[in-house]
């Protein structure tokens, strides 16, 4: 987090250089640093792994829907928050049953940083 953008970004490229395949476990707040870099997202709150994809499966299917009222409880309803009057809810399009979406309902692609927010708030 104290790093300025040019170590960042070389510090990132450094762990890279050799070329051999590894794993590297990341807890940041600097999310568009690792949306560039991540293969995998697992998210946990309080003990509990709330989501855990290869992150090309989440961008492409996970989908942020705004609606007028909440969705009742089914398989892909990742999560679901109200704010002022407004119901903001994560989906798994390839699990949730998109006819039970009114019309009014707005899909939208998130990036990692709407997927935090959305997912752990």
């Amino acid at each position: 987090a104290s790093l300025d953008p040019i170590m960042r970004r070389d510090f990132m490229r450094s762990l890279f250089d050799d070329g051999s395949e590894r794993t590297i476990v990341v807890s940041s707040h600097l999310l568009s640093d690792l949306e560039r870099i991540m293969t995998h997202l697992i998210l946990v709150k309080e003990g509990a792994v709330l989501l855990a994809e290869e992150w090309d499966s989440v961008v492409e299917n996970l989908q942020k829907v705004r609606l007028l009222s909440e969705l009742p409880h089914q398989v892909g309803l990742i999560a679901q928050h109200v704010h002022n009057g407004q119901v903001s809810a994560v989906v798994d399009v390839r699990k949730f049953d998109s006819k039970a979406l009114p019309p009014s309902a707005v899909l939208s692609t998130m990036n990692l940083d709407e997927i935090f927010v959305e997912v752990m708030s």
